[in-house]
């Protein structure tokens, strides 16, 4: 260690000072592609205080949204083949965005997520995909709807426990 002190006072007596070279702002920011899906009851049409509400989120997010990623149609569960549906999965394995944004995690589904499989299947496939769902109202304080299916299980075990813990000490 000491040679190492000693040849950098050697080198700034014959050389003088070592030039630093300056990082300037290298790191290139990429702002992320979003997509929405908004899914309608029997016919009606799109709920627009739901589309606002996204656009104002991916807004709040930074997010780039594209008219042509805003995908609609019918409610059915997120692992049907129902149009727009496939056309949301053939964007995403073309990497057409980054983060689907949905106004809130029942419009892939039943709540609890985990509890149809193929609707969870499919919600994972997104992740696979390197992509991601967010919802624009929190619930269980996230915004990540696979984070908000991780904690439905978690405080689902936690109340059975709770239930057990009671009728034990019953």
């Amino acid at each position: 260690m000491l040679l190492n002190i000693v040849s950098y006072e050697r080198w700034r007596e014959i050389f003088g000072e070592i030039p630093r070279q300056r990082k300037e702002n290298s790191v290139k920011t990429y702002q992320q592609r979003a997509a929405l899906l908004l899914q309608v009851e029997n016919g009606s049409d799109v709920n627009r205080e739901q589309q606002e509400m996204c656009r104002y989120y991916c807004q709040e997010q930074g997010y780039q949204l594209s008219e042509q990623h805003i995908y609609q149609g019918e409610r059915v569960p997120f692992d049907r083949d129902a149009p727009y549906l496939v056309q949301l999965r053939l964007d995403l394995i073309q990497k057409q965005f980054d983060v689907l944004v949905v106004p809130f995690a029942a419009c892939l589904g039943v709540l609890p997520l985990w509890m149809s499989p193929p609707t969870a299947s499919a919600i994972s496939e997104v992740y696979r995909q390197q992509a991601r769902i967010e919802s624009a109202m929190k619930r269980h304080g996230v915004h990540d709807v696979y984070q908000q299916m991780l904690l439905d299980g978690i405080f689902l075990i936690k109340r059975l426990q709770a239930q057990r813990a009671k009728r034990r000490y019953s």
